[in-house]
């Protein structure tokens, strides 16, 4: 007879971040952002605005020297914080199966920005990073629940590794809020009538 996977009336505890979604959606939005790049290319997309410095020229003068303090935090959270969470605590398996599905697509992300948006679509990097952040956020929040209810008792790197969880979530949230302003003003324009006005 088989023994039930869970207690009557009680949900199943959430599943952590697959490494599989995270292959899916790397290959899955790239065939997609190099279609609409190629679409941009040819000028079948009008209402976006192709450029070889979309964020960059979408900010005001001020506004672009807090460009490079935003990039250090997006460094040192992105990559230097949670290296550190597995070099401390990467015995446990649970830190594992939340931070390295994380870090991989970081890597992944790096790797497209340095070659495909620079080599080929330079105009797609706010798309890039507003698809890769969108993914980000849905591998936190998967990975905080998956957090809440592991089981095991939490020691120092699992209390470490759920604040940092939680500070990517505050983080990326915010981070996906500069990159649709940055696409409201820089990339999207409305569509142009037929007489040209």
């Amino acid at each position: 007879m088989r023994r039930p996977s869970a207690r009557p009336g009680r949900a199943a505890p959430p599943a952590p971040p697959s490494p599989w979604a995270g292959v899916g959606f790397v290959v899955g939005s790239g065939l997609v952002l190099t279609a609409i790049g190629r679409l941009i290319d040819r000028g079948a997309l009008p209402w976006l605005v192709p450029g070889d410095s979309a964020v960059e020229d979408a900010l005001p003068l001020p506004a672009r020297r807090l460009l490079a303090v935003w990039f250090a935090l997006v460094a040192l959270l992105a990559l230097v914080a949670p290296a550190a969470a597995l070099l401390a605590g990467g015995r446990d398996p649970r830190i594992r199966r939340v931070l390295l599905p994380y870090v991989s697509v970081l890597g992944a992300q790096a790797v497209v920005e340095r070659v495909a948006t620079r080599r080929f679509f330079p105009h797609m990097s706010v798309l890039v990073g507003l698809a890769y952040t969108l993914f980000r956020l849905w591998q936190l929040r998967r990975g905080r629940a998956y957090l809440r209810h592991a089981g095991g008792g939490a020691g120092p790197g699992l209390r470490a590794t759920r604040r940092l969880v939680a500070a990517g979530l505050a983080f990326w949230t915010l981070n996906l809020i500069f990159l649709v302003g940055v696409l409201s003003r820089r990339v999207v324009r409305p569509f142009p009538n037929r007489r040209g006005v």
